[in-house]
Parts: structure tokens; sequence; C-alpha cells
């Protein structure tokens, strides 16, 4: 049998070591910026305005200023980053580095393919154009 009371339901008592957010306004005016920097771009490329562009970038400054905010104020001042949230947040963070590490190292290897497929393509191409006239 579970150690653990389940007596209090409205997560403000927590009998658990994990973290579950409060809702926040910031994932969709981080959204709404994005999609405003994306039209400001797409703006100034065909017109050389870039009012809306700087409106999305503001937007975007002040998404990342709130949502840090937050976050900061979540695990130092309320004390919700307890040990295993932490070293959530740390392997977390080490996943996605890996995954970027990756990433560019597909992307380099791609582009040493493309680049070295030159002198590969035309064997390639004699070899199919054997093949298909053997079939004739």
């Amino acid at each position: 049998m579970s150690d653990v009371s389940h007596e209090n339901t409205d997560h403000q008592g927590k009998d658990h070591d994990y973290h579950l957010v409060d809702p926040s306004p910031w994932p969709a005016l981080g959204a709404l910026a994005g999609g405003i920097l994306l039209g400001g771009a797409v703006l100034y490329f065909h017109t050389e305005q870039f009012w809306m562009m700087i409106i999305g970038f503001v937007l975007t400054i002040i998404t990342m200023r709130g949502w840090w905010r937050d976050v900061v104020r979540e695990g130092h001042e309320r004390g919700d980053h307890t040990p295993v949230v932490q070293r959530g947040l740390r392997f977390g963070m080490i996943l996605f580095i890996a995954s970027e590490v990756m990433f560019f190292a597909a992307l380099y290897n791609m582009s040493q393919s493309a680049l070295y497929a030159k002198s590969r393509t035309p064997l390639l191409i004699k070899n199919l154009a054997y093949d298909s006239d053997e079939g004739v």
C-alpha cells in the first residue's frame, strides 16, 4: 500500500516532488509574437516597411522576459523547483543540447555527401541506365 495520502487534490498542498505549472498566458503571447514577427519579416522583404517586424520583436522580448521571470519566481520565491524538478530540468537541457549536436552533425554529413556526390553521380546514372537497358 502507498504511503502517500491523496487528501489534497487542489495542488496547493502538494504531496509529491513534482511541479505542476499554473496556467500561463506566455505560450499564447509567444505564438502571437512569433506570427507577427514572421509577418513583419515578409512585409519587410516585399515592401521594406519594418514597423510590423519591430512590434513582433518587442512582443517576443516581452514574452521572453515575462516567461523567465515566472520561472525564476517558481524556483526561488515559491520553492517549486524541488531536487527532482531540478534534475529533470538539467536532464532536459542535456537532451536538448545532444539533439542539437546530432542535428548539426547530420547537416554537416549531408553537406559533405552532396559535395562529393558529383564524383559519384555519373557512375550511378550509368549503372541505372545499364540496368534499365538489360530488361528491354
